[in-house]
C-alpha cells in the first residue's frame, strides 16, 4: 500500500500541487509564503523528497528578510518562477484593464481607478504591498489577510473572498463590499459573539507569574556562627551579621511586594487587565451589528452599553489595594528565630550512620541560610495569594458587571431576530 502524503499545500484557485512544475504553474504568492511560515513548504518538499529545495529552504530559515517583499522574490527563485505581473500604473496596462473592466461595469468611478482593480491573486498582492486602499476585485476568487488591517475590498463582479489570519473581517477593521463569503452571514457572526462573551469571563488566559528575584546576590558569610568556647566579642558580631543580612532580605522583600501590588504600576495587575479587557470588549462591539435589526436596534444600543471596562476596572482598584492590605509577609520575628547562631556538631561525627551524617550536613551550614529562605518563601507565597483571590474577584465581576447583564439583554434579542424569521 502507497504511503499516504500529510501535507495539505493549497495554491490559487484551490489547485493542489502534486510536483515542481505544478507550483511553478500555479504560484501563489500569498499562500506559499504563509506556507513558508507554517513549515508546511518544507513538508511539502520533505515528502516529495525535494532535497535541493529542502536544504535551500532550511538556509532561508536562518537568513533575516526585511519584507514579505523581500522574502517572496527568494521563494520566486527558488521555484523558478519568474515576476511576470506588469506595473498597474503602465499606461498602456492601464489602458488594457479598463478595456476589460468594461466587460463587468460602466461605471465612470470605477473605471478611473482601475489602477485599483486586481483580477487574481497576484494582482492583489501587488496592490497590497503598495499600500492601495481601497482596493476593487474583479474576479473569481481571493484571500485576504488579516495581516493587512483596516483595508476596504469592493467587489466588482461579487468575487468569492476567504479571510486568511483571522476569525472574522471585523477583528482586523476590514471592510468588504459586494462580496460573497460565509465569514459575514449574521449567525456565523452571532455564534462568534457568544464564544467571545464567554471566553471573556476565563481571564486571564496567561497569569502574570512575572514576579522576578527581590533579593540581591549577599555574601555568603554563614560561616561566622560561633562555639560555646567562642569570645563574647565574636558571638555579638556573629548576631548582628546574621540579622543585619536577614532584615535587609526581609525588607527587600515587603518593597517588592508592596511595587508589585501598586495598581498604578505600568504592566500591573490592574493595567493589564485594562488593556485585556478593553481589547476583549472591542473585538464584541464590532460584532454588534450583526444583531441589528429595526426592531432589536435600542437593545443593542443596551448592550454596547454594557460592554465598557470601566465598572469593572474602577472596582478591581479598590480591591487591589484592599487585597494588598491582606497580602503581606508574615512579621520579621518569625524569621528572626530561625537564625542558627551556635554551631550544630554532632558528637561524634564520625560516628553518624551513613544517611544521618547525610542529612546533620545542612545543619553545619550555620547562620541565615534557613531564614533566608523561609522570607523567599514567605515573599512568592504572598504574590501566589493574590493573584489568586485578584484573578478569582475579576472573573466574577466580569460575569455579574459584563457577561450576565449581556446574556439577558441578548436573550431578548434573539427572540425578537426569531420572530422575524
Amino acid at each position: 500500500m502507497s504511503k499516504e502524503l500529510q501535507s495539505s499545500l493549497r495554491l490559487a484557485n484551490g489547485v493542489v500541487p502534486h510536483t515542481l512544475e505544478d507550483i511553478r504553474q500555479h504560484f501563489d504568492l500569498p499562500r506559499i509564503l504563509d506556507a513558508y511560515k507554517s513549515g508546511e513548504l518544507l513538508r511539502w518538499c520533505q515528502e516529495r523528497y525535494y532535497e535541493d529545495e529542502v536544504e535551500d529552504l532550511k538556509i532561508r530559515k536562518t537568513l533575516h528578510f526585511e519584507s514579505d517583499e523581500e522574502l517572496g522574490e527568494s521563494l520566486r527563485i527558488l521555484f523558478g518562477v519568474e515576476e511576470t505581473i506588469p506595473d498597474p500604473t503602465d499606461s498602456k496596462h492601464l489602458q488594457q484593464m479598463q478595456e476589460n473592466l468594461r466587460a463587468y461595469t460602466d461605471n465612470s468611478e470605477i473605471l478611473n481607478q482601475a489602477d485599483r482593480v486586481a483580477f487574481d491573486q497576484e494582482g492583489l498582492a501587488v496592490l497590497l504591498s503598495k499600500g492601495t486602499n481601497p482596493i476593487y476585485l474583479c474576479g473569481s476568487k481571493f484571500t485576504l489577510p488579516a495581516s493587512k488591517r483596516g483595508r476596504t475590498y469592493i467587489g466588482i463582479n461579487e468575487p468569492e473572498v476567504e479571510l486568511s489570519g483571522g476569525d472574522c473581517f471585523d477583528d482586523s477593521e476590514i471592510t468588504v463590499q459586494n462580496v460573497k463569503t460565509n465569514l459575514t452571514s449574521d449567525k456565523s457572526m452571532r455564534r462568534l459573539f457568544h464564544s467571545r462573551l464567554d471566553n471573556l469571563g476565563d481571564y486571564p488566559s496567561h497569569p502574570l507569574k512575572d514576579w522576578g528575584s527581590f533579593i540581591a546576590d549577599r555574601e555568603d558569610d554563614s560561616r561566622s556562627a560561633y562555639s560555646e568556647f567562642s569570645h563574647f566579642k565574636s558571638k555579638m558580631a556573629c548576631h548582628q551579621k546574621a540579622e543585619s543580612v536577614l532584615k535587609s532580605a526581609y525588607h527587600d522583600a515587603e518593597r517588592a511586594l508592596k511595587k508589585q501590588f501598586d495598581k498604578n504600576r505600568d504592566d500591573g495587575y490592574c493595567d493589564r487587565l485594562q488593556y485585556d479587557l478593553t481589547r476583549g470588549l472591542s473585538r464584541l462591539t464590532r460584532l454588534l451589528h450583526y444583531f441589528r435589526t429595526e426592531e432589536t436596534g435600542e437593545l443593542i444600543d443596551e448592550i454596547n452599553n454594557l460592554l465598557i471596562a470601566s465598572p469593572v476596572i474602577t472596582y478591581m482598584r479598590v480591591f487591589n489595594d484592599e487585597l494588598a492590605g491582606r497580602c503581606k509577609m508574615p512579621d520579621y520575628t518569625e524569621y528572626r528565630s530561625q537564625i542558627m547562631y551556635e554551631e550544630y556538631n554532632p558528637s561524634p561525627a564520625a560516628a553518624e550512620p551513613g544517611l544521618l551524617k547525610i542529612l546533620a550536613a545542612p545543619f553545619c551550614q550555620y547562620g541565615y541560610e534557613l531564614p533566608l529562605w523561609e522570607v523567599r518563601r514567605g515573599y512568592y507565597k504572598a504574590q501566589e495569594n493574590f493573584e489568586e483571590s485578584f484573578y478569582q474577584e475579576v472573573r466574577t465581576q466580569i460575569h455579574l458587571q459584563i457577561i450576565e447583564p449581556v446574556q439577558l439583554k441578548l436573550s431578548q434579542v434573539e427572540s425578537k431576530l426569531q420572530q422575524n424569521t
